[in-house]
């Protein structure tokens, strides 16, 4: 597991250093809604086509139908329980009409770890009692999720901004040794960085 998570972290870090015309976003990541947290994530246009052709760059008036990837680090807190982190990359389809109006639909493999908030003890076969620290569990996510929104940029104040909402339905595994299904919800604005 540990593998893994050295894994996606090593290829998120190579993508976003590559990457140009980057869109950074900022969520609330709610999970099953009344548990709160917070989700960063980067996105990078793999394809853009708009009227018929296909452009180089990216731009917020432009895009009509786009396939890009994202890059995130999201995290949530259940209340005395655990807190959890999540990262993966995601990839995705995007329709923007032409006021502004658009869809997405997303999906992603990644990593989960949980930190239990309670302090964690152990017993060896001597008997001795140890804390355990940062305890808690590893694991696999799928994620999908279909989500809407609005390009600010479409109107007259020509701002790069979006801001959009995304459920998403993520599975956890292994979870006692099944896969432990999750919702979540992101309400978040996106912020265009680089060439127009």
């Amino acid at each position: 597991m540990k593998g893994f998570f050295s894994i996606i972290t090593i290829f998120l870090f190579i993508s976003i250093s590559q990457a140009q015309n980057l869109k950074y976003n900022l969520a609330y990541f709610g999970e099953t809604f009344t548990h709160p947290g917070l989700k960063l994530c980067v996105e990078q246009t793999l394809f853009l086509k708009n009227r018929g052709q296909t452009v180089d760059t990216i731009s917020s008036i432009s895009e009509r139908y786009q396939i890009f990837s994202t890059y995130n680090v999201a995290c949530y807190h259940r209340w005395q329980t655990n807190a959890t982190i999540l990262i993966y990359p995601e990839i995705a389809y995007r329709y923007t009409m032409k006021k502004g109006f658009f869809w997405e639909a997303t999906t992603a493999i990644g990593y989960l770890r949980t930190f239990y908030t309670d302090e964690t003890f152990s017993v060896d076969e001597n008997g001795t009692i140890s804390k355990i620290p940062f305890a808690g569990r590893n694991g696999f996510i799928y994620l999908i999720s279909v989500g809407f929104g609005d390009d600010i940029s479409k109107t007259k104040i020509r701002n790069p901004i979006k801001w959009y909402v995304k459920p998403t339905l993520y599975w956890q595994y292994p979870y006692n040794g099944y896969w432990l299904r999750h919702f979540s919800l992101d309400l978040g604005i996106k912020l265009l960085f680089g060439s127009k």
